[in-house]
């Protein structure tokens, strides 16, 4: 008998299997259905059941300070709490409970005998059969639903070669082409678990015009199957494709040196440079968290900078050169900037200097022609031309003649 339910079920005839941590959507007449799910411990919000929702107050005692609290809340229902922001300011927080949520399974409401309020679904099935058996329905009018899921993880593989563990990317195609080629088809589950997704801008402009490719990692998982899958085409592309913008964005307000301050000290792990922590400060916004959460059913853990790159080596090459050759044609600029004030300040020292020696000869009254001769010799000495002329170079008279001239 239970062989006869496990072939039944792989192949979605009445009945199919749910794997851990995973959500079905069953689609009947080409209208979803219902979810079912199977993951320890948590229950897919209902309509019509009271859930206690956690929430933040303030202390009484202290309006600065949050403390935990509870509101019964059911689907459809909005409420409050209180969030503290990155720079510690305290916020109140509008939320509200939507049907499929995924909600831990201790925060049904208890009624007064002790029960909880929501049926336990496939209650008979589950027990009799246990694990993830699930009832689906009548062949060919109730299906699961399938869609095309393509994601790229980090892996641990070891080196043939080295025995060392490695970390890789490793890219996975759950698509109708795909099943073409001989791969898998589409993926017919809802992932909950919590997964970290590669992403990759590729050829993002600096503000230099240098392009880069940047990647970086997603923390994150599915809390409204449908969600996920209705009320978006791809869940995961358009995540990437809003935090996308927000790396172009800032790729485009920097210099090439400045992305490339420094390069990952673990090429392991993610990156650690200070223009990577910037971007992640940047991305790592809850009010862009809470929107996905709200709007796409993802809740998004955190992101991080795996590496910052220039796409083309040889193109960062040339502009290496061409910064180089602008720099060295400054510097060029700068040494004859200074050797030209140096021969203005030697001129002007000169001029100063002779100056003083043709008011010194002056005062002498004269000097003698070898003398004069001499200084001629001298390199920067009568260079002043005019001033030159008006020094009267003569011979001294001997001392008798000196003495009958002061007489008369």
């Amino acid at each position: 008998m239970e062989w006869i339910v496990l072939w039944l079920a792989e192949r979605d005839l009445f009945l199919t299997t749910v794997k851990e941590a995973q959500a079905k959507i069953v689609v009947r007449y080409d209208g979803i259905d219902r979810c079912i799910m199977a993951y320890k411990d948590h229950v897919l919000a209902q309509k019509g059941q009271t859930y206690k929702m956690p929430i933040k107050k303030l202390k009484p005692t202290d309006p600065k300070e949050l403390e935990d609290g509870a509101v019964d809340k059911k689907v459809g229902e909005e409420y409050e709490t209180w969030v503290k922001n990155a720079d510690g300011a305290l916020q109140q927080k509008k939320c509200k409970l939507d049907e499929w949520d995924v909600l831990p399974a201790d925060w049904f409401q208890i009624d007064a005998n002790g029960n909880t309020t929501p049926p336990l679904e496939d209650g008979g099935w589950q027990k009799r059969f246990g694990g993830g058996l699930r009832w689906l329905g009548l062949p060919g009018v109730n299906t699961i639903y399938r869609y095309n899921f393509i994601w790229t993880s980090l892996e641990q593989k070891k080196e043939e070669s080295s025995g060392k563990i490695k970390t890789v990317f490793v890219t996975k195609e759950f698509t109708g082409e795909a099943e073409k080629r001989g791969g898998n088809g589409p993926i017919d589950y809802v992932p909950l678990f919590i997964d970290t997704y590669v992403a990759q801008v590729e050829e993002a402009d600096s503000r230099d015009g240098v392009p880069f490719n940047v990647q970086y990692l997603i923390t994150a998982r599915v809390v409204n199957p449908y969600k996920a899958t209705q009320k978006v085409h791809r869940w995961l592309e358009t995540v990437q494709n809003q935090i996308g913008g927000k790396i172009v964005d800032f790729v485009r307000d920097h210099s090439y040196t400045d992305l490339l301050d420094q390069s990952k000290t673990d090429p392991s792990k993610p990156s650690d440079s200070k223009i990577a922590l910037e971007l992640n400060t940047l991305l790592s916004d809850e009010r862009h968290f809470d929107e996905f959460e709200e709007n796409l059913g993802v809740k998004v853990d955190k992101i991080q900078i795996w590496d910052i790159s220039p796409s083309n080596p040889k193109f960062i090459e040339t502009v290496t050169k061409r910064f180089t050759a602008e720099q060295e044609g400054k510097a060029n600029v700068v040494t004859a900037t200074y050797y030209q004030q140096q021969r203005k300040l030697e001129a002007t020292a000169d001029e100063d200097y002779n100056r003083r020696v043709y008011g010194a000869i002056k005062e002498a009254g004269g000097m003698t022609v070898e003398t004069a001769k001499q200084l001629k010799e001298i390199k920067g000495v009568l260079s002043l031309g005019g001033e030159a002329a008006n020094i009267i170079v003569q011979q001294p008279q001997p001392e008798k003649e000196k003495k009958v001239e002061e007489k008369k």
